[in-house]
């Protein structure tokens, strides 16, 4: 799409007067919700114009830094190519939202349309990460916010999909020095990767036993993160193996399912 191209290439170098060289990946992600293209000397495209600052990490991008920039592109056409004439985006702070309405000529309603909700933003940001990866021969198989489990893709392995579920919450079991909302982070983990009926077991296994049934384990150590493998039986049948100290290593059991859509554990056995 050159409407888009064009409105990305300006972006590539407005992340640039925004973040400079902070190590990051920048990838704009423009969500577009109106385009008024009746004057080709002036289309007007509404959106949200985010940018996401990514580090790669195995075949994860983390996010590192980003910004949303509601408002509105100006483009001239010119036999079918695109460039922007101007950009006018809402102001910070208290003038965010009357500016916003201002750039969208007083329509209060075309203002609201301007952001996205979770679900629609979630998958934008998958597409346009997907594309930079595909374009640069990259093997990327999720994104994640701090403090947030991984977003995979839908087409990746169940292997895939498996261990990066076991070592997200290895690493945030780890976080010693962020302890405090140590269960709200793996129940936003655990609601991710699992079906329900599994998180109500491992929990009531959990209470019984005084450990961590996700993991079979109170804790968590170097030697279990170094030793993580997944085995793939086909069929949706994995096994999880790790060495936590023991004569025999810890091996879990897993069944992996598509559940409306959504790949996601369905059993745990031990």
């Amino acid at each position: 799409d050159k409407k888009i191209k064009a409105i990305t290439d300006d972006l590539n170098e407005y992340s640039v007067s925004l973040f400079g060289k902070q190590g990051a990946v920048e990838i704009p992600t423009p969500y577009i919700s109106k385009v008024d293209d009746s004057d080709k000397n002036d289309i007007k495209v509404y959106g949200n114009f985010y940018i996401y600052g990514y580090e790669m990490y195995g075949t994860i991008f983390h996010n590192k830094n980003g910004s949303a920039n509601p408002g509105c592109y100006h483009l001239k056409e010119d036999n079918g190519e695109y460039a922007v004439i101007k950009k006018e985006f809402a102001e910070d702070g208290s003038r965010n939202w009357s500016s916003l309405v201002e750039i969208c000529g007083g329509d209060e309603d075309l203002a609201k349309s301007v952001y996205p909700d979770d679900d629609t933003i979630e998958k934008l940001r998958m597409e346009f990460a997907k594309m930079y990866a595909e374009n640069n021969n990259l093997r990327l198989s999720g994104i994640k916010d701090y403090g947030w489990p991984v977003i995979l893709y839908s087409d990746i392995s169940d292997a895939v999909f498996l261990y990066n579920f076991y070592r997200s919450y290895f690493d945030e079991v780890r976080q010693e020095d962020n302890l405090r909302d140590l269960a709200k982070r793996l129940e936003n983990l655990k609601n991710k990767y699992m079906a329900n009926s599994v998180i109500e077991k491992v929990d009531e296994m959990t209470m019984d036993v005084g450990a961590d049934m996700v993991i079979n384990a109170q804790d968590v150590t170097d030697q279990m993160v170094d030793t993580l493998e997944v085995f793939d039986f086909g069929g949706g049948e994995l096994k999880v193996a790790y060495d936590a100290g023991s004569e025999e290593k810890t091996i879990i059991n897993i069944q992996i399912s598509m559940e409306n859509g959504k790949k996601v554990i369905t059993d745990l056995s031990y």
